[in-house]
């Protein structure tokens, strides 16, 4: 048990103690009144917030859109800023590593997908499809600001249809802070970057980056302003749908459409090779 740990453990207890006692006597306050004329007023407990935020923060139900609300109604002030800067980059740093443990797994099985899901971020295994879909809702639900850092993140389950060519799906939407979209296309993280190529003697993208790369292309294409009339999600242009998802909050200008490729991890760069 952390030093920190046990002085909350401490203050609940005290807290706990004032709000049976201010209890008591607020039932006690009609009975003072009727039998003895005692005019005797009920008293409120002063509740200590940092300690009921730190309460909420640690039920894991507080996510980072409800600190950036929680901010937008506080005063300004340097304390309330360090405090909630505290609680983001502590839920940050607990996002991180949760997601490099994720990462470090040999082989994640569907299986395994689920029971992470289900004892780290509380999903229901039924939720669960696979590992893929996994971080898409990681990603999802918390990565906006802890990691992409960015005004709006959508998660759409609709297909971009083009005549004459096949449905293709995004994982994730992100708009940035100049109005443009970005593409972020996941793939399981336990899949290898390169191969060795002895003829050459060189490394090369793997089959699964290879295709990743392609999709990511053929993505860029689709959301192009230029090609608003081919390409239709949801049966909108594009843009016009991703402008209806986010309630016209934002002007999206899709001029410099970029792709970000979720792909392994470091420790799996390449298989071993003589």
């Amino acid at each position: 048990m952390t030093k920190t740990l046990y002085e909350t453990i401490n203050r609940i207890n005290r807290e706990e103690g004032k709000d049976k006692k201010v209890r008591v006597f607020n039932r006690v306050v009609p009975y003072m009144n009727s039998e003895f004329g005692l005019d005797t007023s009920e008293i409120e407990v002063e509740r200590d917030y940092s300690l009921l935020l730190d309460e909420i923060l640690a039920s894991g139900e507080f996510t980072q859109e409800d600190i950036v609300a929680f901010t937008d109604n506080l005063e300004s002030g340097e304390s309330s800023k360090v405090v909630i800067e505290k609680h983001i980059n502590k839920q940050t740093e607990w996002l991180i590593d949760t997601v490099e443990e994720i990462l470090d797994i040999d082989k994640l099985t569907k299986p395994k997908a689920k029971n992470i899901g289900s004892e780290k971020f509380k999903y229901t295994k039924v939720s669960i499809t696979g590992p893929e879909h996994l971080m898409e809702k990681i990603l999802s639900d918390y990565g906006q600001y802890s990691i992409f850092g960015v005004p709006a993140l959508l998660n759409t389950d609709k297909y971009v249809i083009h005549e004459g060519s096949s449905r293709s799906q995004f994982d994730l939407i992100l708009i940035n802070h100049l109005g443009d979209i970005e593409i972020v296309e996941l793939k399981r993280p336990d899949q290898y970057l390169f191969d060795y190529g002895n003829g050459r003697g060189k490394f090369y993208p793997s089959k699964d980056l290879a295709i990743a790369i392609s999709q990511t292309e053929r993505y860029i294409t689709a959301i192009h302003k230029d090609n608003d009339d081919e390409y239709k999600i949801g049966g909108k242009k594009i843009r016009e749908f991703i402008n209806d998802e986010i309630g016209n909050t934002m002007f999206v200008e899709s001029i410099r459409p970029k792709a970000l490729i979720v792909i392994g991890s470091w420790k799996k760069l390449s298989k071993d090779h003589s």
